[in-house]
């Protein structure tokens, strides 16, 4: 997991974007794991995409075989590959563009949170990158295509409710 110190700092980064969005001040670890996900996971790809990696995570915590904390989540042991790659989890602002990617990330993962963007999975609890293809994937509904990623859910998912 992300050590203390960089935690701190991204969730100060994090809580200056909160203070003026309708995302509860309490709210923000769970928008800097959120944000964090998508940086390592869709940093470059289109914001649907972003957004769609962001709903995964939203409906794994509306799903009762999922923890009900979007960190939970996140760091659930093998979920996501960047949580178990054997690089750094540190977010890195080498440049100005690193900075305003983070502050869209953080965004996007405001809004999401907040039900103010629409799934655009319709209800995906996974996806993988069109390159790779994992054993699990044949056991679930392809959804959708958004850029360079896949979105599935089980065929015995429970509906979640359109926000």
């Amino acid at each position: 997991m992300i050590g203390d110190l960089a935690m701190r700092l991204l969730q100060a980064v994090v809580a200056t974007q909160i203070t003026t969005a309708s995302v509860p001040p309490e709210d923000i670890d769970r928008v800097t794991c959120l944000a964090q996900n998508m940086w390592f996971e869709a940093r470059g790809s289109s914001v649907d995409d972003q957004l769609a990696v962001a709903h995964v995570v939203l409906n794994r915590v509306a799903d009762a075989r999922y923890p009900d904390d979007v960190c939970e989540v996140v760091w659930q042991p093998k979920q996501f590959s960047w949580t178990h790659d054997g690089h750094s989890d540190r977010i890195r602002f080498a440049n100005p563009i690193d900075r305003r990617v983070w502050k869209e990330l953080v965004q996007v993962s405001m809004a999401a949170m907040a039900g103010r963007l629409p799934d655009p999975t319709g209800g995906a609890t996974h996806y993988h990158a069109d390159y790779v293809s994992p054993a699990w994937a044949g056991r679930m509904d392809l959804l959708i295509r958004i850029d360079d990623h896949l979105y599935y859910r089980t065929a015995d998912a429970p509906e979640l409710s359109a926000s």
